[in-house]
């Protein structure tokens, strides 16, 4: 079977908006806790990507902007996408949320031919 990515390397689950909020503040933690839109979208489809083992012990945790500069460093094709939109929009919200699962879906059904 293809492979979505063109690589061999040891793919792990990322989470963009990290699942600890503490240090986003704003609309994904307040007053010490992790808001209702966090807890809506920290495990989104589209708020995770595949990245290098190597990559992810480097991104964990820290702000999207941050995570930006590791994401285009990815072997992985919609990592490194991921990274590139972080850079362009200057941000990582709930519209690049959405955004982001509606393209890993269409790459889903593609890759499948469902």
């Amino acid at each position: 079977m293809s492979r979505i990515h063109d690589i061999a390397s040891k793919p792990q689950v990322e989470h963009i908006i990290p699942k600890a909020p503490r240090m986003l503040g704003g609309k994904w933690y307040i007053d010490g806790e992790e808001t209702v839109l966090h807890k809506e979208y920290v495990y989104a489809l589209g708020n995770h990507c595949l990245i290098e083992d190597s990559k992810n012990s480097a991104a964990r945790n820290k702000v999207p902007s941050d995570k930006a500069r590791i994401y285009v460093g990815s072997d992985f094709k919609t990592t490194f996408a991921v990274g590139n939109k972080i850079n362009v929009s200057g941000t990582w919200d709930v519209k690049e949320i959405e955004e982001n699962s509606e393209e890993m879906m269409e790459a889903l059904v593609s890759h499948y031919d469902v």
